[in-house]
């Protein structure tokens, strides 16, 4: 950022506080509150967390009466489905109840019936002209004096004759200033007097001040924490929810300001703990309206704030709740069904209720410096790494040993990670599973979500970039994508799946799959795109490659007889793109082209309208040349049949020039960028350096991101076996260990030291000492 810049961030602050003083005129005269929170920013604090800081800012927080519910990045608006469960999570749960139900403390009607207590914590919305009303305290030292603009008859937690917590919550919807009381009860003279008050300025992140008590035992505000009625019917609650636990410990933290027992032992949870439901309880089988409570327990989680019932989640009363449904579904859900989350890293100040944006799993939020993810795929080659390979593990096939314990592999350390850094590379296309279970019913497979989670975690360490591409999902495995070959003799076709192409629901499935996996990574500030998915390949395999394989490589006859059906990518993709653009603008979203992605398929892609959309394709022609087996007759450069044609050609720069023309046209065509994240060379080749080397050059050229397959990992009983492709094996086929320096390690490793930037400000990579004799040497020949 420059000065420019920077000097308009400033004209915006001060506009903006100009505005609020105007506006809020004499009637903010009864807003007296505790004092503000100090000011921690520094000057390039001003505008570095709406320029700067690591991916997109938060989405709109709730709403009511028109008044936000406090600022986006308020602790209570802010997803916690990524940050790390509590050290003490079972003990906190074993203490609540792990067999006990949720139970929704809201409803409609009454109860008891006939009672008029009506179910639920109401609250009423005055404009700024509503009188304010004294209120005494028995709290007074830890209560804001108000007054308070409590209408006549307002509506009172438990009904006007209830002796319970009695709680009253006005909402100013002028000057978005809420007012709760606890204990509230009128008095002759007109006043009333409570047991507590707080008042809130739904504008501000300030905290009460430490040790103070509000309208609720955990010092913190009530309303934000509430299901209301209309957020259920909307299809989404954007908040945490306030719930109660039979026992709290002498304890508090952050947000919560207040402590309200005298039990010390440290099984029992402090006031302020976030719980979220875990990320693999299935919530297929609930009525739409209970999904969305249970959607939001797991995105943005609750927050304990009283002492009370076990698992008891606070909400508004409303005469459309349907009350049996409500408590027996919620009942289902038990308390071992939670866990307890860390929180801690997105505090900004302990006095405020800022809080960081989630950083992506397993990253930190101080660990990058923010990079418009955007500009690194245009304007020049940016991007240089390597693929690494995933699948998930299957024990009978694969033995204890070969691909790791799973339930995905091969195995990868952080030391591998770092080895590619130290040579380079500054970005990894993680070729991985998909989320989502390949069989119905798709939900998340947790074991392949944790794998990502720690690949993820492993390359924000080694100071790199990744795109995140599923070779599987709902209705697509493995076996057809990497070794269709194999069937009969390795595995039995059982193991095929491709009804994808078939099958409507699994396409839809695989929309909600990207959906949900493009929520969770938008924020992580090292994932720079989505590749939807890893070679589509319905041409050959059909819906099903034993009985039902179609075996159609031209473009041409494919889209005559199969365009706009379900085996069409054309019409699945852009459901895709949009179904992400609901939940991340920002994060660049890649797409290939039938015929596994090979360039004589992308003219056939459909540009959609999204413009942060990469079109991408994977380079290994001549496949004659980059996959052949000894005896090696094929030679680059050299003289033969490249396309099985019956003729010879000459296979030179020249040939890769022409053939990387498609590029040129589709560029030219669509006005959009185009990347190469998969193209290599089998390691024996004759000339595969120079192959590689003319390769990246033109690709250089065109100003392409561009990715090598494959960057394998240490692991042995894998490296040993499947390293055709391992460039650090040196060129002979019967060698399986590390040949440092070889000549088209050499060549790849020199393109990849062309990388200038990296997620974090120093820009050095993971410069480990490992390869530091290879970094200094140059070609052996």
């Amino acid at each position: 950022m420059g000065k420019r810049a920077r000097g308009i961030w400033i004209v915006i602050l001060v506009l903006s506080l100009s505005l609020m003083t105007c506006a809020s005129g004499t009637q903010m005269s009864r807003l007296r509150t505790h004092p503000a929170a100090p000011d921690t920013t520094s000057p390039d604090d001003v505008y570095l967390p709406l320029v700067l800081r690591a991916g997109p800012l938060p989405q709109s927080p709730p709403q009511i009466a028109g008044c936000d519910v406090f600022p986006a990045d308020n602790i209570w608006n802010v997803p916690v489905d990524t940050l790390p469960v509590d050290p003490n999570s079972d003990a906190y749960v074993a203490s609540i109840g792990a067999d006990a139900p949720l139970h929704p403390d809201f409803g409609s009607g009454d109860w008891p019936p006939g009672s008029g207590s009506p179910i639920g914590i109401p609250y009423a919305v005055v404009p700024d002209t509503q009188p304010g009303i004294t209120v005494t305290f028995d709290y007074a030292d830890e209560s804001d004096p108000g007054p308070y603009p409590i209408p006549p008859d307002p509506p009172i937690e438990g009904g006007p004759q209830s002796d319970g917590d009695r709680h009253i919550l006005i909402l100013d919807r002028d000057d978005c200033v809420l007012y709760e009381l606890f204990y509230a009860w009128p008095q002759p003279d007109g006043t009333w007097h409570a047991g507590s008050g707080a008042i809130f300025d739904l504008k501000s992140n300030a905290l009460r001040p430490a040790g103070w008590t509000s309208a609720d035992a955990a010092g913190l505000p009530i309303l934000p924490g509430l299901v209301r009625y209309d957020e259920v019917a909307a299809g989404e609650i954007r908040h945490a929810l306030r719930f109660t636990a039979p026992r709290t410990r002498r304890a508090y933290v952050w947000p919560a300001r207040h402590f309200a027992s005298e039990l010390t032992d440290a099984r029992y949870p402090p006031m302020g703990q976030r719980f979220r439901l875990r990320i693999d309880f299935d919530i297929s089988g609930f009525s739409p309206e209970v999904q969305v409570i249970l959607r939001a327990l797991k995105k943005y989680g609750m927050m304990l704030a009283d002492n009370g019932g076990p698992w008891f989640i606070s909400g508004v009363p409303d005469e459309r709740w349907d009350n049996d449904m409500l408590v027996s579904e919620l009942r289902r859900v038990k308390g071992s069904d939670f866990e307890a989350v860390n929180v801690s890293s997105l505090m900004v100040h302990p006095d405020s209720a800022q809080a960081r944006h989630q950083p992506g799993p397993g990253v930190s939020p101080t660990s990058t410096t923010a990079v418009d993810k955007w500009a690194l795929w245009t304007g020049g080659t940016k991007l240089r790494g390597a693929n690494i390979y995933q699948r998930r593990v299957y024990p009978e096939l694969d033995g204890t040993e070969f691909m790791g314990p799973g339930p995905v592999g091969p195995p990868y350390t952080q030391a591998d990670f770092d080895r590619l850094a130290a040579l380079g590379a500054n970005y990894v296309n993680i070729s991985h599973p998909g989320l989502f279970t390949e069989t119905p019913p798709y939900v998340v497979d947790p074991g392949i979500q944790a794998n990502l989670d720690r690949l993820l975690s492993m390359i924000a360490r080694a100071n790199m970039f990744a795109v995140i591409s599923f070779r599987t999902g709902p209705g697509r495995a493995e076996f057809s994508v990497c070794c269709l070959e194999d069937v009969g003799t390795w595995y039995d076709e059982s193991y095929l799946n491709d009804s994808m192409w078939q099958d409507q629901e699994a396409q839809d499935a695989w929309v909600a799959m990207w959906r949900y996996t493009a929520e969770r990574y938008r924020n992580n500030p090292i994932v720079v795109g989505y590749d939807l998915m890893v070679e589509p390949n319905s041409n050959e395999v059909g819906s099903d490659a034993i009985h039902d394989a179609l075996d159609i490589w031209d473009p041409e006859e494919f889209y005559a007889k199969y365009g706009g059906t379900l085996y069409d990518w054309n019409q699945l993709y852009p459901r895709i793109v949009a179904a992400i653009r609901q939940v991340d603008p920002n994060t660049p979203i890649l797409i290939g082209g039938m015929g596994y992605s090979a360039l004589e398929w992308l003219p056939y892609l459909q540009p959609t309208d999204d413009p942060r959309t990469i079109y991408i394709a994977h380079q290994y022609e001549p496949f004659v040349y980059t996959h052949q087996e000894p005896p090696l007759v094929n030679t680059y450069p050299g003289e033969f049949d490249t396309d099985w044609d019956g003729e010879e050609e000459s296979f030179n720069r020249a040939w890769l020039d022409d053939l990387l023309s498609t590029i040129d046209a589709f560029q030219a065509a669509h006005s959009v960028p185009v990347a190469v994240n998969e193209f290599g060379v089998m390691r024996w080749e004759p000339g595969a350096a120079d192959f590689m080397d003319d390769q990246m050059d033109l690709l250089e050229q065109r100003g392409v991101n561009y990715a090598v397959w494959v960057w394998d990992p240490a692991w042995e009983p894998w490296t040993t076996e499947v390293d055709a492709f391992n460039f650090r094996h040196g060129p002979d086929p019967d060698h399986h260990a590390d040949v440092i320096p070889n000549d088209l390690m050499q060549v790849i490793v020199a393109h990849w030291r062309r990388n200038t930037i990296y997620p974090s400000r120093d820009g050095s990579g993971a410069r480990s000492l490992l390869y530091l004799p290879l970094l200094l040497k140059g070609r052996t020949s």
